[in-house]
């Protein structure tokens, strides 16, 4: 297969380019010049009209500066230098001149520091020196060794995974990465035979993969370690790089961009863009023309499909469905939720809960989400989610029952809103429901008479029947208030495990353009006639002459269609009466 190749976007330099950065609020690279002690910036936007792509100073007054690395909430960097002792730095990006710049540790040693492992959750940054793997605390800026015995003056790369526990460490000379578990004390060699390899990128947010770069002059390769198969596997992506390749920075799923020496590459893994709707299902239901109609949801006319429903109401507690790929695509940061009647939508500030894989843990974890403002962060490109498309969980205890519309709105990293997505692929209009089904068992009947004119008395409960006929009729409810009952059943249960069928009913026999039946809702004896060949239930079994000599208990159920999109929501209503029959 044929490599993606990295090409220039930088005018040709005379400086030493070294680590680098991506800085997202402003969408430019930030790149460390050893060689001139400055730091430079370029538009990280991806623009073939416009190369080379005009490349600015941004911090001045540096010694030697060998990498980057910028904090969370893009107002702070934290850059390293080889000479002078050898320092690591915070500086605010509103002024990146080393007089601005706080001076976290110093006397690390000459001419050691490359890349900089940021920890900024735990509130750490590593870096290699001195023949150590030292933990630099960015509260109290105080050093100390994790790990000792390192070729500190050919390793390369330091990159922190987001759980503090490990770090793993590229070294240029025993060719290898080695993983560094901090709360084991121990280290395990992840690759090897590697020639040479810099510094190191967490290729998602998932930590599955390490992307790094290989080689150096005249030329190198992209590569990428997989850390999600047992036995790590190494693999080139893309090549061959720059001379002198050093730092690189992820901009958006696919697009990298990599320092080298003499200038700025960027190149493409995956020149693919997103499609399809913005909202793709509620649950297991998809959302389009065909699978929900006037709010109602059915999947039956694709029988092989397993999860059969047919013309389902909503109600409960939703799974919003959200294509995140092409969230991403649109440059989308944030997106929020709306539900309401047409035109008096409110966005959800709901948390809700998912499991998210965690690489260097081999396991996953509950990770609970919660909307600021109303605003909840599009998922990562790379992170691995057991639902990997959830976007929310939406109660609808709050809406009325009726047509209530479900919108996505997205949002760009300064949320402004992003008008680019089409209305029919953001929304939905779905029949919330949140009342359930109601039964009433009011009498059971003996019939007297038969035909051709029928007469019963009534049973009282707990009644012994010991004359007449083995014949009865029942007057029952069975209905749900918003007519969308899915079905009703009459079931005899007596002796040892013995039942039978009495009477029932389901939607599939009342089907309508409405979606809509309420079942029995005022006093009806069932059997209901015509039932052949008589309108009453005959307690006679053939061969089991337990059926007219046995206590009995009558059971009424009913159920309704509503789903939450994985299942139905309200379970059954159900009534029971007891007589013996002795007959």
């Amino acid at each position: 297969m044929t490599l993606p190749i990295p090409h220039s976007i930088s005018p040709p330099t005379g400086g030493t380019y070294d680590g680098c950065a991506y800085w997202q609020d402003h969408d430019k690279l930030l790149v460390a010049n050893q060689g001139d002690g400055k730091i430079y910036a370029l538009s990280a936007i991806s623009n073939t009209s416009i190369s080379p792509k005009p490349v600015t100073v941004v911090g001045t007054g540096y010694n030697t500066p060998s990498d980057i690395m910028l904090s969370a909430d893009g107002n702070t960097a934290y850059i390293s230098e080889r000479v002078g002792g050898g320092n690591l730095l915070r500086v605010p990006l509103s002024n990146l001149n080393r007089a601005a710049a706080t001076v976290i540790a110093s006397g690390l040693g000459n001419g050691s520091i490359n890349q900089i492992g940021l920890d900024e959750t735990h509130g750490y940054a590593f870096v290699a020196v001195a023949g150590n793997l030292v933990r630099i605390n960015l509260s109290t800026n105080s050093p100390s060794a994790v790990a000792s015995g390192l070729d500190t003056s050919n390793t390369s790369g330091v990159l922190a995974s987001r759980d503090g526990r490990y770090v793993y460490v590229s070294n240029r000379s025993s060719n290898t990465i080695v993983r560094y578990d901090l709360a084991a004390g121990t280290n395990t060699v992840v690759a090897s035979g590697l020639n040479y390899p810099q510094h190191m990128l967490w290729s998602d947010a998932g930590e599955t993969a390490i992307l790094f770069i290989q080689g150096s002059s005249p030329a190198g390769l992209l590569r990428k370690l997989d850390l999600t198969i047992p036995a790590p596997l190494v693999s080139d992506i893309a090549g061959p790089v720059g001379d002198s390749a050093r730092g690189l920075a992820l901009c958006s799923p696919g697009h990298l961009l990599i320092s080298c020496h003499r200038e700025i590459d960027e190149v493409f893994l995956t020149p693919y863009a997103s499609t399809g709707p913005l909202l793709l299902g509620i649950g297991f239901v998809p959302v389009d023309t065909m699978h929900i109609v006037d709010g109602y949801a059915t999947t039956t006319m694709d029988p092989d499909y397993f999860f059969q429903v047919r013309d389902a109401p909503f109600g409960g507690t939703l799974p919003i469905m959200i294509n995140f790929n092409l969230a991403r695509d649109s440059q989308a940061r944030y997106y929020k939720v709306l539900a309401g009647p047409a035109g008096h939508e409110v966005a959800s500030v709901q948390g809700y809960s998912d499991y998210r894989w965690n690489t260097a843990l081999d396991r996953f974890e509950l990770v609970t989400t919660m909307p600021a403002g109303g605003f909840y962060p599009v998922r990562d490109a790379g992170e691995i989610w057991l639902n990997y498309w959830l976007g929310m969980l939406l109660s609808t205890g709050s809406q009325p029952n009726g047509l209530v519309s479900i919108i996505i709105e997205l949002y760009d990293k300064n949320k402004e809103l992003i008008k680019a997505v089409p209305v029919k692929k953001r929304s939905v209009t779905l029949t919330i429901d949140n009342t359930g089904p109601t039964v009433g068992f009011l009498q059971i009947n003996q019939v007297v008479t038969p035909l051709p004119k029928m007469t019963t008395r009534p049973v009282r409960t707990c009644d012994v029947v010991m004359t007449g006929n083995p014949w009865f009729t029942f007057t029952i409810t069975a209905s749900q208030a918003q007519q969308h009952l899915a079905g009703w059943s009459l079931v005899a249960y007596w002796g040892e495990n013995r039942s039978a069928t009495v009477a029932g009913d389901s939607y599939s026999n009342h089907i309508s353009p409405s979606h809509r039946w309420a079942g029995i809702t005022t006093p009806t004896a069932v059997p209901p006639p015509p039932v052949l060949p008589n309108p009453w239930w005959d307690a006679t079994v053939a061969g089991d002459p337990t059926s007219t000599r046995c206590a009995h208990t009558f059971w009424l159920y009913a159920w309704d269609r509503v789903i939450n999109g994985w299942g139905y929501v309200h379970g059954g209503a159900g009534y029971h009466k007891s007589v013996t029959i002795w007959l």
